[in-house]
């Protein structure tokens, strides 16, 4: 069964390169789709060596992912963020699942690559009150069967809850499953605004969905409370901002060298003790010639050139 993977992208620079190498890892054999929305960096251009197909799209999340599933060919669509890491054997995964065919779609369970208690709260929070509203949002990398996707009309074009709406009208056809294994998504968002405060806006939000609120209409969205509108202004406000600030660089940093680490002590276990020491070697803060501390994109080209784990 051929699977797609579509990647909704604005001005991920930081992210995109490591993000596609990671994804020819561990997703082997399945078709890249990068969906993007009139970057202003180089996105595209370090997108284009590496993603199957590069389709160039109006700016908005549901209107990207619908112009990638569009251009896929996969039986299987897989719409992920690119700013997670997907674990290992994660096609076998959704292979199994959509090998019954009672089962329409599926997703997978988060965690953020944090150890404060407030990270471990917000990953249980984001499960069970997803399994009690009935709901699930992007960062949970949802899948489904082509036939069914084009069936509910792809994703609804809302300037808000896209996915949610997408989720709940993939139940509406048939059983959606959940995979044992989770994907890490990153705490960029969560370090920016405070882990604490936008766990309560994520689930403000979510409450106000299930009470009635439409986003598709702006007479309904003119008169919700004023702080739901400020909470939705200062989020499209920081989702823009961060893929050009210093802080999503810096988060960006320490969320591959972590992966750098995870993946040496793979090798390691493997008997690939070089490749394993390479990767460990990555990790550790070098000041040789040529090597800036403050810098990505240096920290990502040298650990690229060392880490044959990333070797394309």
């Amino acid at each position: 069964m051929s699977i797609s993977i579509i990647v909704p992208t604005l001005n991920e620079e930081a992210f995109i390169q490591p993000f596609l190498e990671h994804l020819r890892q561990r997703a082997t054999g399945a078709e890249v789709i990068i969906a993007d929305g009139g970057s202003a960096d180089r996105t595209v251009e370090l997108a284009t060596p590496l993603a199957h197909r590069v389709v160039h799209t109006k700016l908005g999340r549901a209107v990207q992912m619908n112009a990638g599933a569009l251009a896929a060919r996969g039986e299987i669509l897989w719409f992920l963020h690119a700013d997670a890491i997907v674990p290992q054997a994660c096609l076998i995964d959704i292979e199994q699942i959509t090998n019954n065919p009672h089962i329409m779609g599926g997703f997978f369970r988060i965690r953020l690559p944090c150890s404060q208690p407030i990270y471990r709260l917000t990953d249980s929070f984001a499960h069970y009150a997803g399994v009690l509203l009935r709901m699930r949002c992007g960062d949970h990398a949802i899948f489904c069967r082509r036939s069914v996707f084009d069936d509910i009309g792809g994703f609804p074009t809302v300037p808000l809850m896209e996915d949610v709406e997408f989720f709940r009208r993939l139940r509406r056809r048939g059983r959606v499953v959940h995979s044992n294994k989770r994907i890490i998504v990153s705490p960029r968002r969560f370090e920016a605004i405070g882990p604490a405060r936008l766990t309560c806006a994520y689930g403000f939000i979510a409450s106000l969905y299930c009470c009635g609120v439409d986003y598709r209409r702006s007479r309904d969205f003119t008169n919700a409370p004023v702080v739901l509108r400020t909470i939705v202004k200062a989020f499209r406000t920081c989702s823009l901002a961060l893929s050009e600030s210093y802080l999503a660089r810096s988060t960006c940093e320490k969320f591959w060298t972590n992966e750098w680490f995870a993946l040496g002590s793979e090798h390691r276990s493997r008997g690939d003790v070089a490749t394993g020491a390479l990767c460990h070697n990555a990790r550790v803060e070098k000041r040789g010639a040529g090597y800036d501390r403050g810098s990505f994109n240096l920290r990502a080209r040298w650990g690229r050139r060392h880490c044959g784990a990333f070797a394309v």
